[in-house]
């Protein structure tokens, strides 16, 4: 499985960031739609993230997290 990194941003600012399965842009934001996790505004994907190696809590993949709970 793999997933992506994508930040979320208005001109308000950070709306929020998520692990999402997907191998290219398209997948990733279609499948944020699908979620009901996308909360608009323009996004930025990082590359794929493999299934074990991920650095991140299960329980942190594929919903919307804040700056608090990214660490940022």
């Amino acid at each position: 499985m793999k997933y992506c990194y994508v930040s979320f941003a208005s001109e308000e600012g950070f709306l929020g960031g998520a692990y999402i399965q997907g191998s290219n842009a398209f997948e990733v934001i279609d499948r944020a739609w699908k979620l009901g996790i996308n909360p608009g505004g323009e996004a930025k994907i990082w590359g794929s993230i493999e299934g074990s190696e991920i650095p991140v809590p299960s329980e942190d993949l594929e919903r919307l997290l804040t700056r608090e709970e990214l660490g940022a």
